[in-house]
């Protein structure tokens, strides 16, 4: 068993481990859940998924890959799902598989860094805007405002792309497919992402403590600002697959660190339903996009 493989295992028997220690609790939850308004956050939260994909289709771009939005949809989709499966190169090498044309590879790893890197850096600031929202109004909005130039900037320019090509140029049997680079991404483009974006991760997650936990605003708030950091520790550690027990270790470190009387039982059913709200939206997202494919095919 790879190291990778035994930190998935790890990670899901703390994930279990968390939904026993809570299970009178979550059984107290789901009696009470407002099913209606718990599927309108999953709808929400996979229409912020298209949104992604329209930026990736961009990115891709942007190394010099043209392709169709219903092919990048497929593309970003069906890597959610990939990326339980130990190794990162899973993701990459479906993605490729779906191209197929020349230099796609080392395109698709520079669009999927340059993602990251902006969803992240979204996440972060967003996540940041929040937890000062309690002190200052003013400074979280002009917080909030300044992220997107950051991720414009991100997006934009090839700064991560050069310094990549000079590692991998070291290779000589990757030299030859390297990818070339163009600034393209209209600021424009990039603040419409953003704020579409904002909203949908924002209203899907407020909604879903709503239907599920029945939380107050203030309350929501602060338990997304800790998912989203959580999200961050679990992108970070690269050789967990999906974050598995590390986004939900590090949101339950979170948020008793800046609330030591919000009991375990409830931090844990949080962990839990949180992640089985994400597995199930990228399942329905991938059978949405399943579903548009066949219709597409058949109709041309």
């Amino acid at each position: 068993m790879s190291i990778r493989s035994l930190l998935f295992l790890i990670g899901f028997l703390f994930l279990f481990w968390l939904l026993a220690h809570s299970w009178s609790k979550l059984q107290l939850i789901l009696q009470n859940i407002h099913v209606a308004t718990f599927i309108i956050s999953l709808l929400i939260n996979i229409l912020g998924n298209f949104i992604v994909s329209a930026l990736f289709q961009q990115l891709l771009a942007k190394y010099g890959v043209v392709t169709t939005y219903a092919t990048v949809c497929q593309l970003f989709f069906f890597a959610q799902i990939t990326k339980y499966i130990p190794g990162k190169i899973w993701v990459v090498w479906y993605q490729a598989t779906l191209l197929k044309t020349v230099g796609s590879t080392s395109a698709l790893i520079f669009t999927n860094l340059d993602l990251m890197g902006v969803l992240m850096l979204h996440t972060l600031v967003l996540t940041i805007s929040l937890l000062i929202l309690d002190y200052n109004l003013l400074l979280s909005l002009l917080f909030f405002s300044s992220g997107w130039i950051l991720c414009w900037l991100v997006a934009r320019y090839c700064y991560l792309f050069r310094i990549l090509q000079f590692l991998l140029s070291k290779f000589k049997q990757i030299r030859p497919q390297l990818c070339p680079c163009h600034a393209n991404i209209q600021l424009s483009h990039l603040l419409l992402f953003y704020l579409l974006f904002s909203t949908t991760y924002l209203s899907s997650q407020l909604i879903l403590f709503s239907a599920v936990f029945n939380f107050s605003l203030d309350e929501s708030i602060h338990y997304i600002a800790y998912l989203g950091l959580a999200w961050i520790a679990g992108v970070l550690s690269i050789i967990v697959p999906g974050g598995m027990g590390i986004k939900e270790f590090f949101f339950i470190f979170f948020a008793q660190l800046s609330n030591q009387t919000v009991s375990l039982d409830t931090l844990a059913a949080i962990a839990v339903i949180s992640r089985f709200w994400l597995i199930l939206q990228e399942i329905l997202g991938v059978g949405i996009i399943f579903i548009w494919r066949k219709l597409y095919y058949n109709s041309s």
